[in-house]
């Protein structure tokens, strides 16, 4: 176990290169004069998985659930550290029990030659948790950059983009935790410092650089825009704060009226047709926090993009000789029950929030964990997968050992285990995706939540790890609930924010809105591939993104 707040002694390039050393000798047999055997290590771990890849000529895998070289060569190895760097900037947070919690998950290859020497990275990122941009609970934060820039932001920054204290923004402020505790990521001033040096090294152009910044200052204003109620039959809400809202305007490159007008109406599809409807002064500020994740959940694409077109070969290139494949996955979360400051601690990992319900992102981050538990025991322990099965082949008997098996919880979540071919998921996973399609196609209704959890009941009510009513009492949050029993513990869902978040719509006024905007940055993000389909959606729904990068 290690305490996230500590700064280890033996996290440095001299103790890499000794765990490194002491791997290519393989003085795992015990001699004579033997030098006494290092403590466990990551290093150690690393150095090991690529041992076996270079000698063996096999690519490796490495599952987490938590969290000398030609000039080239070297060159490539140190934008792959640039790469962790700015991914944990601006996808981790710190949570109540971690200061630098993953909130993404992140699938790295490393591309090896024929000498063993790194040729090429690339990385797939999804399931970002966009709630971390919504108001936050005490002694938690959003995301490290927002507070990283502030704290290490130039003079001509500070002045041209009106930058004030980590409290004048409602969504920073909403914690109070401005700074972390003291620890190896505690001065918010250096990362910044190191920040801009990956950038640099992953060829990030001073411009757009620069715009990044704009942008991650436009997001904290927007979350300053108060509204005011209207008439609501008539006359939609107003924005309150107008200085705000210019300076806001301004910086995205659009006009204020323009902003103000999608801020509070809001166009959907109903059954194929376009509808503008005038939104309250809560629905236009939901609508404003929409856009805030939305526009964050853009630029961290962007970035992850801009770094895999510096890192990833080209398509000329001929195939990577052996690879190292990491995956980084959220271990599970689970917040505590609706009205109290209850902490559990149970499971493998801690909680990401001791208060609120859970909801989709908690959903779609245990499941993924639920998958790889199962992977693990089959791995492990069954005879009939991996090296257990060359064992058995050769006659030798493996004793049976009792474990915890979830695999009817996973087929309840996804169905049976797909072959390659089959990526449509079944399960309750099967049930959201029918309810999210009929969403984005403008065919659901006003029940649309009401559905989605009577057809999940009506089909998995009897089974064993479905909870149809976790929590007792005719209140309508409870209504709204359902339970699944993990293989950690059982965990209670609420299903009002499913349809919406798993869809990932974004409002088209806002799509045409900035891709028309004055400021080339912010129009070339919104004018990708990705707005040219006929579907408003920002990307495809989020349990398929689950789903199929686990199978």
């Amino acid at each position: 176990m290690l305490n996230p707040y500590k700064t280890l002694a033996n996290v440095n390039n001299a103790s890499a290169k000794e765990y490194k050393e002491r791997s290519y000798k393989d003085t795992s047999l015990p001699m004579v004069d033997s030098p006494k055997p290092l403590q466990p290590h990551i290093y150690d771990l690393a150095a090991r998985v690529y041992l076996v890849m270079w000698r063996r000529i096999e690519s490796q895998a490495l599952l987490a659930r938590l969290s000398s070289h030609s000039s080239k060569e070297t060159k490539i190895a140190e934008q792959v550290k640039a790469l962790g760097i700015v991914l944990d900037s601006f996808g981790n947070t710190k949570t109540l029990m971690n200061p630098n919690a993953s909130r993404h998950s992140r699938c790295t290859e490393l591309h090896f030659n024929d000498r063993g020497r790194i040729s090429g990275a690339k990385v797939l990122t999804f399931g970002l948790d966009k709630s971390r941009l919504d108001r936050l609970v005490p002694e938690e934060q959003t995301f490290p950059v927002f507070y990283q820039f502030i704290a290490g932001c130039t003079s001509a920054e500070r002045d041209s983009l009106n930058i004030g204290d980590p409290s004048d923004y409602a969504l920073l402020a909403s914690s109070g935790m401005y700074r972390l505790p003291a620890g190896p990521f505690s001065n918010d001033s250096i990362a910044m410092g190191d920040i801009r040096a990956a950038r640099r090294k992953l060829g990030f152009k001073p411009k757009s650089t620069a715009t990044i910044f704009s942008l991650l200052i436009t997001i904290l204003l927007l979350g300053n825009l108060e509204f005011g109620q209207g008439d609501f039959h008539t006359v939609s809400a107003h924005v309150t704060n107008i200085e705000v809202l210019d300076q806001v305007s301004r910086l995205l490159g659009v006009s204020s009226e323009d902003l103000s007008q999608s801020l509070t109406n809001k166009t959907s599809y109903v059954r194929k047709e376009l509808y503008t409807s005038l939104l309250s002064a809560q629905q236009s500020a939901a609508q404003r926090d929409q856009l805030v994740r939305d526009l964050y959940a853009i630029l961290f694409a962007f970035v992850v993009e801009t770094a895999n077109h510096k890192l990833a070969p080209s398509s000329k290139s001929p195939p990577p000789h052996t690879q190292i494949v990491m995956l980084d996955m959220p271990g599970f979360q689970s917040r505590g029950p609706i009205g109290t400051n209850s902490i559990s601690l149970s499971g493998p990992a801690p909680l990401v929030s001791a208060y609120s319900q859970n909801g989709f992102d908690e959903f779609c981050v245990n499941f993924s964990d639920e998958m790889l538990q199962s992977y693990f025991l089959r791995n492990t322990f069954e005879d009939t997968v991996g090296y257990n099965a060359h064992i058995v082949s050769d006659g030798v008997a493996i004793p049976a050992i009792s474990t915890m098996d979830n695999t009817a919880c996973v087929e309840m979540l996804r169905g049976q285990l797909p072959d390659k071919a089959q990526r449509k998921p079944g399960g309750l996973l099967a049930v959201m995706n029918k309810a999210s399609s009929s969403f984005k196609a403008g065919k659901s209704c006003d029940h649309r939540k009401e559905d989605l959890l009577q057809e999940r009941q009506t089909k998995f009510g009897v089974h064993a790890s479905f909870v149809a009513n976790p929590a007792s009492g005719p209140t309508t949050a409870n209504r709204m609930q359902f339970g699944v029993n993990h293989y950690t513990e059982m965990s209670t869902y609420d299903v009002s924010d499913f349809v919406e978040k798993d869809t990932n719509l974004l409002d088209p006024t806002f799509v045409s809105l900035l891709r028309n905007s004055t400021d080339g940055f912010v129009a070339k993000l919104f004018s990708g591939q990705i707005y040219r389909r006929s579907s408003t959606s920002l990307f495809p729904t989020s349990s398929c993104t689950y789903t199929n990068s686990l199978v």
